[in-house]
């Protein structure tokens, strides 16, 4: 029970309350850059090198020559977040 000043209430109504998960209550929160460490290094040796290439050009050959297997939308993700263009 979270005791807010004179109310008690359980974590999972708090948690209910403000539309959040009771895990995420327990879990904190990853590291996204920890995680995606290889993938940025690599994105940025390519757009380096290729500064021209849109999303779809750079996630195919991340896939391709790489090796990388990962969804796109987590390469656009990483894209997005480090500001490369997506176009």
């Amino acid at each position: 029970m979270l005791s807010g000043g004179r109310h008690k209430v359980s974590i999972g109504r708090s948690c209910g309350a403000v539309g959040m998960s009771r895990a995420s209550w327990y879990k904190p929160p990853a590291d996204r850059l920890e995680k995606d460490k290889e993938v940025i290094e690599v994105l940025t040796r390519l757009t380096e090198k290729n500064h021209r290439w849109g999303f779809w050009q750079s996630y195919q050959q991340v896939r391709l020559e790489e090796k990388l297997q990962m969804y796109h939308q987590s390469k656009y993700n990483v894209m997005k977040n480090l500001g490369y263009s997506n176009k």
